[in-house]
């Protein structure tokens, strides 16, 4: 996942599911060379054909959602509900090789997730404190051909107003040892 200025991203011209060119993968490059874009996360995962790979950052935040309320006959009580949020990115990719060898078939899931931090409360008559998170997430789902090695684009989300997040993907075929097939 790379995080990058909107106008490096309208000048790269990259949209979802399009596979980048030289020039635009070089360019990618150059800007995060440069520091003008940078990686917020890079993961590898190796899989076989139609093998469902999954690849996640990020961190889980605890919040308390609710408390159950149970009253006896001369007493109350309230056990907390408490309920994990994941706040990163998340690639899920199945590949399938074409019948060449030399392009692959993608079926991509790519999300991510924003959390706003600290996690505000607010109290309540009957509960006490809950927390009440702000979440902004974005994704998106897609079936791609692309030749082998080359990267696409998977998911652009935006992170702020400024700078905005793209999730690239790369499908690489290798051969077995021995060139059997």
């Amino acid at each position: 996942m790379v995080d990058m200025p909107v106008a490096l991203h309208r000048e790269l011209a990259v949209g979802k599911g399009a596979a980048l060119s030289d020039q635009q993968t070089e360019g990618l490059h150059r800007a995060i060379a440069g520091g003008s874009a940078s990686v917020a996360f890079a993961g590898r995962a190796l899989g076989l054909a139609r093998q469902r790979c999954y690849v996640s950052h990020g961190a889980q935040h605890a919040v308390l959602d609710d408390m159950d309320v149970e009253v006896a006959q001369s007493a109350r009580t309230s056990d907390p509900v408490i309920n994990a949020l994941f706040a990163g990115g998340v690639v899920d990719v199945r590949a399938s090789i074409g019948g060449d060898r030399s392009s692959l078939t993608l079926d991509l899931d790519a999300r991510n997730a924003t959390l706003d931090l600290p996690i505000r409360s607010r109290e309540t008559e009957e509960n006490g404190v809950l927390d009440m998170p702000n979440m902004n997430r974005s994704g998106t789902r897609m079936t791609v051909t692309v030749p082998s090695g080359r990267w696409v684009v998977a998911g652009i989300g935006s992170s702020n107003g400024d700078e905005i997040r793209v999730t690239l993907a790369r499908a690489t075929v290798v051969e077995p040892k021995g060139g059997a097939r």
